[in-house]
């Protein structure tokens, strides 16, 4: 009987698993069909193009901030909506965002053009986010596309000029003067990087093309540039380029290659400057890579991994020749 009893329970047991089992896949199945019958969208965040059959799909669908009612392109969008969704969707991109502060964080560096820690994009969407004290009723938010009324089909592309203007305002409240800065002079006139946290006058012998202001550089380049006397020009300004760009120090009694150039006098100057710094010129990288290849220890650490699969790679052909060269010796001998 007891035995009965168990087999029975255990019976049970094991068919409403697979009845739940059953049900959770039926409810997937019809989840992913609907999903799969989904139109076309515009994102909700960051206003890109959502392909068909993919995003995700908020709650409320007829959900808009009081903000949108005079949008510049809520008509537009009235008339698209059964096709468009509306603000219904957010795409996978920004739905793949799911660490705390990291949609933030991507929406803030895209708005001003350099990596932005969460913690400060944080504080921004924070900021940025004001009420009426009396109502109560939200009059500013980030601006995203479905705050803003716009879209681009690219993500942030809506951002206006005003909009990443106020975005750098808040993040320049944000976090003071730890913030890296244009000069209204122009990029660095060495190394080409666009912003520093210090500005300081560079050498007198740089102009950018079609200026006779002074040119300024940043505070990396003037640690060094300093550190070396301040040079205006000649062999001196062409050692602290080298070990700018490389990390080399040119010894005492050494020359520096001739054609080493700073960004200011090169054939790429622009006053705008670089993504990158020292990323104007061949012969730049032609310069790291020999120096890196000889010296791993002096390659930014970003670099070091490399360099030092260059150093061994010459390493090994420079045992090779020695081999061959030895081996070429002794046939000679017999």
């Amino acid at each position: 009987m007891t035995t009965t009893t168990t087999t029975d329970k255990t019976s049970r047991l094991a068919a409403a698993r697979a009845y739940i089992e059953r049900v959770r896949a039926e409810r997937e199945a019809a989840a992913e069909k609907r999903k799969r019958k989904l139109p076309a969208a515009i994102c909700r965040v960051c206003g890109t193009n959502v392909p068909a059959g993919t995003g995700t799909r908020g709650d409320d669908p007829n959900r808009r901030p009081d903000a949108m009612k005079h949008a510049p392109q809520l008509a537009e969008i009235e008339k698209l909506g059964p096709l468009v969704d509306f603000w219904r969707r957010t795409c996978d991109d920004c739905t793949a965002a799911d660490a705390a502060g990291e949609l933030e964080a991507r929406a803030v560096s895209t708005a001003v053009g350099f990596p932005v820690a969460i913690s400060d994009a944080l504080a921004v969407v924070g900021l940025m986010r004001r009420t009426n004290p009396v109502t109560g009723v939200v009059t500013g938010m980030f601006p995203t596309a479905e705050v803003s009324g716009r879209w681009s089909g690219r993500p942030w592309g809506h951002l206006t000029p005003e909009d990443r203007k106020s975005i750098r305002a808040t993040l320049d409240d944000v976090v003071g003067d730890t913030l890296p800065k244009r000069h209204k002079s122009g990029a660095c006139g060495l190394c080409g990087a666009r912003a520093a946290l210090v500005w300081w006058v560079g050498p007198s012998s740089l102009r950018w093309p079609g200026s006779d202001a002074t040119v300024h550089i940043c505070d990396t380049c003037a640690e060094v540039w300093n550190r070396r006397g301040g040079p205006d020009d000649g062999d001196d300004l062409r050692r602290v380029v080298v070990e700018l760009a490389t990390g080399y120090a040119v010894p005492f009694g050494l020359r520096a290659p001739e054609g080493v150039r700073p960004f200011a006098a090169s054939a790429a100057a622009d006053p705008e400057g670089l993504d990158e710094p020292w990323t104007f010129s061949v012969g730049i990288r032609d310069l790291q890579r020999e120096i890196w290849t000889a010296r791993p220890e002096v390659a930014p650490a970003a670099m070091r991994e490399q360099a030092e699969a260059w150093h061994r790679e010459e390493e090994a052909e420079r045992a090779e020749a020695s081999r061959a060269e030895a081996e070429a010796a002794q046939a000679a001998g017999w």
